[in-house]
C-alpha cells in the first residue's frame, strides 16, 4: 500500500511542478514580449489564473498526502 500512496504523492507533484513551470514560463515570455516589442504573446489572465491554481491545488495535495504517509507511519511504529 505505501507504493501506491508514494505513486499518488508523485503524480500531484509532477503535475505540480508542470502547471508551476508552464506558469513561470508564461511570465518569462510576457516579460520577453514587453521588452521585444512582439506585441500581446502568452495566456491570457484566465488561463494564467487557472494555471497558478491548478499549480497551488495539487501542491497543496501532495503536501497533505505526505503529512498522512508520515503521521500512519508514526501511528504504525507506536
Amino acid at each position: 500500500m505505501q507504493s501506491e500512496s508514494r505513486t499518488t504523492t508523485n503524480w500531484t507533484l509532477r503535475l505540480s511542478g508542470v502547471f508551476g513551470a508552464l506558469f513561470v514560463g508564461n511570465v518569462i515570455l510576457g516579460k520577453a514580449s514587453v521588452v521585444m516589442g512582439w506585441g500581446a504573446v502568452g495566456m491570457n489572465d484566465v488561463a494564467e489564473f487557472l494555471t497558478l491554481f491548478l499549480a497551488a491545488i495539487f501542491f497543496v495535495a501532495a503536501a497533505l498526502k505526505k503529512e498522512r504517509e508520515q503521521e500512519a507511519a508514526l501511528s504504525d511504529q507506536s
